[in-house]
Protein backbone atom coordinates (compact mmCIF):
# COMPACT_ATOMS: atom_id res chain seq x y z
CA UNK A 1 0.00 0.00 0.00
CA UNK A 2 1.49 3.60 -1.06
CA UNK A 3 0.00 6.02 1.79
CA UNK A 4 1.17 8.75 -0.45
CA UNK A 5 -1.11 7.86 -3.22
CA UNK A 6 -4.24 7.14 -0.92
CA UNK A 7 -3.75 10.12 1.20
CA UNK A 8 -4.32 12.10 -2.55
CA UNK A 9 -6.84 9.57 -3.78
CA UNK A 10 -8.82 10.27 -0.26
CA UNK A 11 -8.07 13.87 -1.07
CA UNK A 12 -9.59 14.18 -3.71
CA UNK A 13 -12.59 12.40 -3.03
CA UNK A 14 -12.98 14.66 -0.35
CA UNK A 15 -12.87 17.68 -2.71
CA UNK A 16 -14.84 16.23 -5.37
CA UNK A 17 -17.77 15.14 -2.53
CA UNK A 18 -17.16 18.83 -1.15
CA UNK A 19 -17.76 20.00 -3.99
CA UNK A 20 -21.20 18.27 -5.12
CA UNK A 21 -22.58 19.17 -1.30
CA UNK A 22 -21.97 23.00 -2.25
CA UNK A 23 -23.32 22.58 -5.30
CA UNK A 24 -26.84 21.55 -3.94
CA UNK A 25 -26.47 24.26 -0.57
CA UNK A 26 -24.50 27.29 -1.49
CA UNK A 27 -24.03 26.97 -5.33
CA UNK A 28 -22.92 30.88 -5.33
CA UNK A 29 -20.14 29.52 -3.18
CA UNK A 30 -18.48 28.54 -6.55
CA UNK A 31 -17.19 31.82 -8.54
CA UNK A 32 -16.88 30.15 -12.21
CA UNK A 33 -20.57 28.82 -11.57
CA UNK A 34 -22.34 31.82 -13.38
CA UNK A 35 -19.57 32.83 -15.80
CA UNK A 36 -19.79 28.95 -17.30
CA UNK A 37 -23.77 29.11 -16.84
CA UNK A 38 -23.64 32.98 -18.99
CA UNK A 39 -21.22 31.08 -21.79
CA UNK A 40 -21.96 28.28 -22.29
CA UNK A 41 -25.65 28.07 -21.23
CA UNK A 42 -27.65 26.87 -18.29
CA UNK A 43 -27.62 23.49 -19.06
CA UNK A 44 -23.95 22.74 -20.60
CA UNK A 45 -22.42 25.22 -17.88
CA UNK A 46 -23.89 23.52 -15.03
CA UNK A 47 -22.85 19.81 -16.71
CA UNK A 48 -19.05 21.04 -17.42
CA UNK A 49 -18.83 22.47 -13.85
CA UNK A 50 -19.75 19.22 -12.51
CA UNK A 51 -17.53 17.62 -14.45
CA UNK A 52 -14.97 19.26 -14.11
CA UNK A 53 -15.30 20.22 -10.17
CA UNK A 54 -17.10 16.63 -8.97
CA UNK A 55 -17.05 14.15 -11.39
CA UNK A 56 -13.07 14.20 -12.01
CA UNK A 57 -11.92 14.72 -8.43
CA UNK A 58 -14.35 11.67 -7.82
CA UNK A 59 -12.66 9.55 -10.04
CA UNK A 60 -9.35 10.60 -9.75
CA UNK A 61 -9.31 10.36 -6.19
CA UNK A 62 -11.45 6.40 -6.55
CA UNK A 63 -8.41 5.50 -9.01
CA UNK A 64 -5.27 6.65 -6.52
CA UNK A 65 -7.27 4.70 -3.83
CA UNK A 66 -7.58 1.50 -5.74
CA UNK A 67 -4.49 1.84 -7.04
CA UNK A 68 -2.51 2.67 -3.67
CA UNK A 69 -4.52 -0.77 -2.21
CA UNK A 70 -3.22 -2.48 -5.51
CA UNK A 71 0.33 -1.45 -4.29
CA UNK A 72 0.91 0.29 -7.65
CA UNK A 73 2.04 3.62 -6.90
CA UNK A 74 0.16 6.12 -9.27
CA UNK A 75 2.24 8.60 -8.61
CA UNK A 76 5.54 7.81 -8.97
Amino acid sequence: MSLPTLAIGLLAIAYGAYSAVMRVRRPSAFKKLEPMKARFGERLGDALHFVSYVLVPLLFGLLLTVSSFAGAPALG
